[in-house]
């Protein structure tokens, strides 16, 4: 399982991804423009489970190059999941 967060604004009661391992997710990764966004979710998401798989990729969706470039590093999983 592969799970995608993106946005700026984090809510940890439906953006939590599978940090419990119930749904078993090997990586987690987090879009967002700015590295301080992902650093506050990163921070908030230590407070609900292991954040060692999760990896920020920055992708500013607005910016169809950063957002291709995304789409790219992400188009090596396997399957993405959510």
């Amino acid at each position: 399982m592969v799970s995608i967060l993106t946005g700026n604004k984090f809510d940890p009661n439906t953006d939590i991804p599978d940090l419990d391992g119930k749904h078993n997710a090997a990586k987690i990764f987090l879009l967002s423009q700015k590295e301080e966004h992902a650093d506050e979710a990163m921070e908030e998401l230590k407070k609900y489970g292991d954040t060692s798989r999760v990896q920020w990729i920055h992708c500013d969706l607005k910016d169809l190059k950063q957002t291709d470039s995304a789409a790219k590093q992400l188009q090596s999983e396997k399957q993405i999941d959510a």
